[in-house]
C-alpha cells in the first residue's frame, strides 16, 4: 500500500512541478519533468544503496527508506526543477536519498516521534532543495526569463551564487520562523482544550483497535 502511494505521488509530482510553470512551454515543461524524474529515481537508488551498507538496517535495502528516498528526491528538486541541468538534478537526488536515511536514523536516536519519516522527507529535504537552487545553470537549458526569474544567458556567476544562497537562507529562516510560531500557538491551544496525545494504554494496544475496534495487521497478532 505504501509503495502504491509512493508511485501515485511520484506521478502526481509531474503535474505539480510541470504545472507550476507560468505558460505552456513544451521544451521547458519537458525539462522540468526530466529533472523531477531523475532526482526521484536517483534518490530512491541512493537510499537503497545507503541502507544496504548500514548495520542499523541489517545491511539490506529497506523498502520504507527507498520510498522516503524517492519522496525526498521529489521534495528536493521542486524548487530548482526548471533551473538545473540533468546531472545537477541527479546530484540533488543523490544527496536527498542519503540525507533521508541519516535523518531518520538521527531522529530515532533522539527519540523524536516521527514513525513515517515525514520530518526527514519534508523538512530535511525541503531545506536541502531550497538551498540547491544555487546549482542553477541555464547555459544550455530551454529557459525563459519571463517564466523563470533565475534564467539568464550565462548561468549564475560565483558571486551571484553566494548572493542567491543568502536569499535562500533568509527565505528559509522566514518560513521556519512563521511555521514554528503559528504551529506552536495552534498546538498549544489544542493541547489545552482537547489534548493532543492518546493515553499510554491506548498507544500500546494500538489506535486501530481502540478507535475502530479492528486490528490493522490481524495476521501479525501476538498469540
Amino acid at each position: 500500500m505504501a509503495t502504491l502511494g509512493c508511485f501515485i505521488l511520484w506521478l502526481g509530482w509531474f503535474g505539480f512541478n510541470g504545472g507550476s510553470l507560468l505558460e505552456a512551454d513544451p521544451k521547458q515543461i519537458s525539462h522540468i519533468l526530466l529533472t523531477t524524474n531523475i532526482a526521484a529515481a536517483t534518490a530512491g537508488l541512493t537510499a537503497a544503496f545507503t541502507t544496504s551498507r548500514l548495520k542499523y538496517f541489517n545491511n539490506k535495502p529497506e523498502l520504507s527508506m527507498i520510498i522516503n528516498g524517492v519522496l525526498g528526491g521529489l521534495v528536493s528538486i521542486t524548487a530548482s526543477s526548471a533551473y538545473v541541468e540533468l546531472l545537477a538534478a541527479a546530484f540533488i537526488g543523490m544527496v536527498a536519498g542519503r540525507l533521508v536515511v541519516f535523518l531518520v536514523y538521527l531522529f530515532n536516536l533522539w527519540k523524536i516521534d516521527d514513525p513515517v519519516g515525514a520530518i526527514s522527507v519534508h523538512l530535511g529535504c525541503g531545506i536541502w532543495g531550497t538551498l540547491a537552487v544555487v546549482l542553477s545553470n541555464q547555459d544550455n537549458l530551454p529557459c525563459n526569463p519571463k517564466n523563470a526569474p533565475l534564467c539568464n544567458t550565462n548561468g549564475l556567476a560565483v558571486i551571484e551564487r553566494f548572493q542567491q544562497l543568502g536569499i535562500q537562507v533568509f527565505g528559509l529562516f522566514v518560513v521556519l520562523l512563521f511555521t514554528f510560531l503559528f504551529s506552536w500557538i495552534t498546538w498549544s491551544i489544542l493541547k489545552a482544550r482537547i489534548g493532543i496525545r492518546v493515553s499510554d494504554e491506548d498507544e500500546l494496544k494500538g489506535l486501530d483497535r481502540q478507535l475502530h475496534g479492528v486490528d490493522a495487521y490481524h495476521g501479525f497478532e501476538k498469540k
